[in-house]
């Protein structure tokens, strides 16, 4: 039984999203996505997300999941200490594997970023008021 060898070299500096290098021949950037489409479905397709687990997935099948036109959707990550995540999407037909990806990780992405932006705002108001609070207590406390 012959085991194939990947190619994954450590980084020295440690930092948890960079913790592998994948290397890709001839080219300057670092492939994070590959797509895999079935031969036998032909609504189906497997995505690899290179540097995540399974936090991103659970978010990304549930979002693909609201869809209609999907018909399955499900990820799984192959082993704990590789950091890859699959995702297997199956539609209806009316759509392609590739749109309702896509179309799910632009839904996540406004998530985050209308998250961040309320959370953000908020503790803004929050710290300004009591900067407020703060400035008209000590205005009391100046002896005249």
């Amino acid at each position: 039984m012959s085991m194939q060898k990947t190619n994954i070299e450590h980084s020295l500096d440690y930092d948890r999203q960079d913790i592998y290098v994948y290397p890709v021949d001839n080219l300057d950037y670092e492939v994070l996505v590959e797509m895999n489409k079935s031969e036998k479905h032909t609504h189906m397709a497997m995505f690899r997300f290179f540097k995540e687990d399974s936090t991103i997935g659970c978010i990304i099948r549930d979002l693909l999941l609201e869809n209609p036109h999907i018909t399955f959707a499900g990820y799984r990550v192959p082993h704990p200490l590789q950091p890859e995540l699959q995702v297997q999407v199956q539609t209806d037909g009316s759509i392609s594997p590739e749109d309702a990806m896509i179309e799910a990780l632009e839904d996540m992405a406004q998530m985050f970023n209308e998250n961040v932006e309320s959370q953000f705002a908020a503790a803004y108001d929050q710290k300004m008021e009591d900067l407020r609070k703060s400035a008209v207590t000590h205005v009391g406390d100046v002896d005249m």
